[in-house]
Order: C-alpha cells, then structure tokens, then sequence
C-alpha cells in the first residue's frame, strides 16, 4: 500500500483479490481523465471485463477461526488459517480483502496511519510489546513490538495469543491492561473510503489498485 502523487492510496494485490477505493477511483478518472461515470457505471465496466465485486466480512471470519485455528510461532503463511500466529493472522485476514500487508508486527505498525486506542473502528490493528525475547524494536528495545490484534469495531480485539488459548476475541482494556505494554494502533482502511475488492480472472494480471482504474479506461 501506498499513495500516487494525489494522495490516492493504492493497494496490493493478494493473488486473484484486489481492494480498490471506488469513490477515490471514480474521482480520479474524473479529475485526471476528464471521465465522469458513476460508481455503478464503474462496477459494471468491471464486471464485463470479468472482474466482479466479492463480499469479505473478514471481522466475521477472523472469528469463525476463534476455537478453531491453531497458534504457533513461527507459522509460515501457507499453514494459515488452520495454523496462524498474531502477525499471520491479520495479514490472512487483510489478504482476502485484497489488501497486502507485511509480515511481522513491527512492519505492520509502521504500514498504516496512527491511531487513537480511544479511536479504533473495525479492521483497526492494535500492538503491544509482547514477551521479551519475542519483541522487535527498531532502536530502542523500551518501544519494541511483539504482538498484534484486530479491532472489531465492538470495543474488543481478535487476536492469535499462544498455543493454550490460539484465536481469541478479548476487551480492548483487557488487550491493553499491561501500561508497560501497549504500543499504538495503525488504521489501514481511511474512515472515508469506499473498499470494494475485486476478484479477478487469470487474464488481467492486476498487481494494484492502479490497475484497476486502467482497464476501466481502456474500456471508455
């Protein structure tokens, strides 16, 4: 993920997923492109291309893996969801919204914008230090990450903890009880976006975002 000269976010593509922001997208093929079409206009450009709107409640699946999926640490990506740890499970779930993320907690807290604890919404990432030898820190181990969870939006958290409890949903309060441990909370999704993600056929390699708007402007 990252912004154009504009200030656009574009994302990444997960394999056949992509998220696109389809009030930015339409603006922009206006502004840029002198192309003024409707969101429903765009959506079905799309859909004739072979590209159809998907929906992902990934607050939803994240917890029908409570109870289910297994923690261990290091999982690689390919054991996920069955086998998850706190940093593979919030990049999983961001995949299938067609949204790329890093893979490690630190990486991921540095991906989005700054956030509020008192602010989270749903799909919100909230860190915490973690044990010792688990933290990562960049240059001063007093400010080191060693664990992630996603915000639901209902004041609680789904996160991978260890190998006894494996996903789980607890209080934000009780996420971050620990003073010594809370570290921040990153917003991937801007509150004032509109994300569609697109499941693409094997014919259009979409690798972005950007894509997306281009072979809607092939097709005016």
């Amino acid at each position: 993920m990252h912004t154009d000269s504009s200030g656009t976010i574009i994302y990444q593509a997960v394999g056949n997923h992509c998220a696109v922001d389809l009030t930015a997208l339409v603006q922009e093929l206006a502004d840029k492109h002198n192309h003024k079409i409707s969101k429903a206009d765009a959506l079905a450009i799309l859909e004739v291309k072979g590209l159809r709107s998907v929906m992902v409640d990934f607050i939803s699946i994240g917890r029908s893996l409570i109870g289910k999926a297994q923690h261990h640490r290091p999982a690689r990506m390919a054991q996920a969801p069955d086998v998850v740890s706190c940093s593979s499970l919030t990049k999983y779930l961001y995949g299938l919204l067609g949204i790329w993320l890093p893979r490690r907690a630190i990486q991921q807290k540095t991906f989005g914008s700054p956030v509020a604890i008192t602010e989270l919404q749903a799909g919100d990432l909230v860190f915490r230090r973690g044990l010792l030898r688990r933290t990562s820190f960049y240059d001063d181990p007093n400010h080191g990450i060693g664990h992630v969870g996603l915000s639901t939006g209902d004041k609680t958290i789904i996160h991978a903890t260890n190998h006894k409890r494996g996903v789980v949903e607890d209080p934000v309060d009780q996420f971050t009880a620990d003073k010594r441990y809370p570290r921040g909370a990153c917003r991937i999704i801007p509150a004032d976006s509109q994300i569609v993600t697109l499941k693409t056929l094997d014919y259009w390699e979409v690798e972005t975002s950007d894509d997306i708007k281009w072979i809607i402007l092939q097709s005016l």
